[in-house]
């Protein structure tokens, strides 16, 4: 998917309905992330430290996920009407620097009362399609 801010309505959307979209976990992306959330832990921020620990170098942010995921729901499922109201998130595998990665997003459920649907969120290894980080964002659509 380019970056083009989707507009899709709620009467738009089926149950099924996905967007992914790939990136690449690079290292200015991880020392982005750490400076601008302020955490600089070395694990992730120290490729030294890293080397000391389980997984022989440093790793990038879980909470990153998080921050694809809003990139997701804002851009692509539903895009410019989309208004996260809770997202939950499950760590399963380190993302590692250095990887490519797909987030994906998938509606799993409407529900009409509220004009809200329930979406899957997972970032995926794009070699061995391992699932890194999963969860579900609720989202109200605007429209």
């Amino acid at each position: 998917m380019d970056n083009e801010c989707r507009s899709i309505t709620y009467r738009e959307i089926s149950v099924g309905d996905q967007a992914s979209f790939p990136i690449k976990i690079t290292d200015q992306l991880v020392d982005d992330f750490g400076h601008y959330s302020g955490n600089l832990n070395p694990l992730h921020m120290d490729e030294a430290y890293g080397a000391k620990t389980e997984f022989s170098h440093r790793i990038a942010f879980g909470m990153m996920a998080g921050s694809f995921f809003s990139r997701l729901l804002g851009m692509y499922l539903p895009g410019e009407y989309s208004l996260c109201l809770s997202q939950t998130l499950q760590f399963h595998h380190p993302i590692m620097i250095n990887a490519d990665v797909v987030v994906r997003g998938e509606v799993l459920q409407k529900i009409d009362a509220f004009n809200t649907i329930l979406v899957r969120t997972t970032v995926e290894d794009a070699a061995t399609k391992k699932v890194l980080v999963g969860g579900e964002a609720l989202v109200k659509v605007l429209k």
